[in-house]
């Protein structure tokens, strides 16, 4: 009898979770988000066959409310590592088959998408391609609904839902076009005071033209101050970030370097490498980044 009466105790609360997991969104989703000022991407575990859409949201910060953007996924893109080019919405289905990490898979859309990429959400359910708010509002309560029932609370599915029911109507937009919008986005967030407090230098090892240039455009999409881009002939083997004797004020433009790299960095003092560059931050990128 104990038994019988755990279980449906089990089960009622996991009902209740379900149905009370919109109410909980409506009346506390907002204050959810607030802060997090990142941004999320959703993808299936499933390569789509026909032209797809990827969505991104923007979590929210202080000032600015979450938003979501619908970028065309049938776009070609460079897929870094070799890969060659693929459609952009087809990147993390095809990583994830080729066993990648997490950090990879991020690192390889980022650099794709042209942004910092904090988090990918994949859905094991397929994407209506492209959906509807209702049909995208559906899909992510479906896979929510699964983890709240194994007493799972999935944080990042939480804060992209939150988005996705702030959002108007869905409108997609190409590449291009979504990394000017995000780009202006991202520049009246917080922390762009904070990243154009840090002068950043990028020094580009590894032979292959126009790496600098891409990790410096997003950096500025960022708010990022970049003031100065270069290739040299000396190879280096590993991706390396030197800072001055006062690394404070570019701990939050690291962090965001940290999302374009698929290993691990080296990062340490140099006044050395900062004066002769004249920045408070030099990156130089190896060749453990191609």
């Amino acid at each position: 009898m104990k038994k019988i009466i755990l279980g449906l105790s089990i089960v009622l609360t996991a009902v209740l979770l379900i149905a009370l997991t919109p109410l909980f969104l409506t009346k506390f989703g907002s204050k959810l988000l607030s802060g997090s000022d990142e941004l999320y991407v959703l993808t299936s575990d499933q390569i789509p066959e026909n032209t797809s859409t990827l969505y991104v949201a923007y979590t929210g910060s202080d000032q600015i409310q979450p938003r979501l953007f619908a970028i065309d996924g049938s776009e070609e893109v460079k897929v870094s590592g070799g890969y060659g080019q693929y459609k952009l919405a087809s990147v993390a289905p095809l990583l994830k088959i080729e066993g990648k990490s997490e950090q990879e898979t991020t690192a390889a859309l980022a650099r794709a998408l042209g942004l910092p990429v904090s988090r990918i959400i994949t859905l094991k359910e397929q994407i209506p391609q492209p959906a509807t708010k209702s049909e995208l509002v559906s899909v992510l309560y479906k896979s929510l609904f699964k983890q709240l029932a194994n007493f799972t609370i999935p944080r990042e599915e939480l804060l992209f839902l939150e988005a996705v029911r702030q959002a108007p109507a869905l409108e997609v937009s190409s590449l291009e076009e979504s990394q000017k919008a995000i780009g202006r986005l991202l520049d009246l967030t917080a922390q762009v005071q904070q990243f154009s407090l840090c002068s950043v230098a990028i020094v580009n090892t590894t032979g292959e033209p126009g790496q600098a240039r891409l990790l410096a455009n997003m950096l500025e999409r960022r708010g990022g101050r970049v003031i100065r881009i270069t290739d040299i002939q000396e190879q280096s083997e590993r991706t390396t970030i030197n800072y001055h004797s006062e690394e404070s004020s570019c701990e939050s433009i690291i962090s965001v370097v940290k999302t374009w790299f698929s290993k691990p960095l080296d990062i340490s003092e140099n006044p050395l490498e900062t004066e002769k560059y004249r920045s408070q931050l030099v990156i130089f990128i190896g060749m453990d980044s191609i």
